[in-house]
């Protein structure tokens, strides 16, 4: 499970109407929480863990948003 939990920023949404802070939100708690349902070895991929996070955005972007945004992953681990 990541240590501070997951960090989403958005850019490119438009500004004023609050779909970025509502989809980063929403996105930042779906990705969490299938990041805790994953298995250590899965964890500890960075392809496997940076696939996940790409498909799980996509998926949300496209059914929140009406299109798929394009997902830059970062990955800090931390011992």
């Amino acid at each position: 499970r990541p240590a501070d939990g997951v960090w989403v920023d958005t850019m490119g949404l438009p500004a004023g109407d609050g779909a970025d802070d509502g989809f980063a939100a929403h996105l930042e708690a779906r990705l969490d929480g299938a990041l805790g349902a994953e298995d250590r070895r899965t964890l500890r991929d960075d392809g496997a863990v940076e696939k996940l996070v790409q498909r799980i955005a996509g998926n949300e972007g496209q059914a929140m948003l009406g299109r798929k945004p394009v997902v830059v992953v970062l990955i800090n681990r931390f011992e």
